[in-house]
């Protein structure tokens, strides 16, 4: 996968990294330099309620895909485990999509200021 990233702290810019090239080393070394720094990423966390269901949807999963019968407490520790070391790529992902969006956003009012701008002499 390709995601926009600068550095390890996760300041974006137009650089691309395709992370199936990039070195464990250096991945390791990114997650600790995020750790240090203090990673600005909400916890995932989900209600008693949506751990319930979701994890009802893993045992589901489980038994018609894999056809295999897991436990709620296995289901719930998948779920834990796909929050915290999954989880990022998603929330990362969501964050660039609202990126675009925004873009798209500020070049319709862009435009629109453009539109309603006076003649003058002087040009821009």
């Amino acid at each position: 996968m390709i995601f926009r990233k600068s550095s390890c702290t996760g300041n974006s810019q137009d650089h691309l990294i395709n992370y199936s090239n990039v070195p464990l080393s250096l991945l390791s070394y990114c997650k600790k330099r995020q750790e240090e720094e203090g990673n600005k990423m909400s916890e995932i966390e989900f209600s008693k309620d949506e751990k319930e269901i979701i994890g009802k949807k893993i045992q589901l999963y489980f038994s018609e895909e894999l056809d295999q019968d897991i436990g709620q407490f296995d289901a719930s520790f998948l779920l834990d485990f796909i929050a915290e070391e999954i989880g990022p790529y998603f929330y990362n992902r969501g964050l660039y999509d609202a990126q675009v969006v925004l873009e798209e956003r500020v070049e319709t009012i862009k435009d629109a200021i453009y539109e309603i701008q006076k003649p003058t002499l002087f040009l821009r």
